[in-house]
């Protein structure tokens, strides 16, 4: 599949209800496959120097970052629907996790997507 992947949604500090995938439903990378993970930020109100944290874990990486698993960056997020769409490389067969947590005045969301990464043949 081409382009970005909606893979997520989060409710982000001031919580609101937001429909979330089915756990075991995940994203499917062919290896070495590049894509955009979109995450979905749902914020009830503005929120200035929110810091964001992205991990990943397993078979897959950031994308650009030189090995780098983990980054970590303050942005305003704006309410209603924010996107972050996050690129990450398949290097290698596996399952593998990206978590962003989102931090706001001592307040916090971790969001988890499952990815696994296949051969094609």
């Amino acid at each position: 599949m081409v382009g970005a992947a909606l893979a997520v949604i989060a409710t982000v500090l001031v919580m609101r209800p937001a429909a979330q995938p089915e756990p075991a439903a995940g994203i499917t990378l062919a290896l070495n496959e590049s894509r955009n993970v979109e995450v979905l930020i749902d914020s009830e109100r503005t929120l200035d120097l929110a810091t964001i944290h992205v991990a990943t874990t397993g078979a897959v990486e950031l994308e650009g970052l030189d090995d780098e698993r983990e980054v970590e960056w303050q942005t305003r997020l704006e309410r209603g629907r924010n996107v972050l769409s996050l690129p990450v490389v398949a290097r290698a067969e596996g399952n593998a996790q990206l978590v962003a947590t989102i931090e706001h005045e001592g307040r916090s969301r971790r969001v988890a997507i499952r990815l696994v990464v296949k051969r094609v043949a």
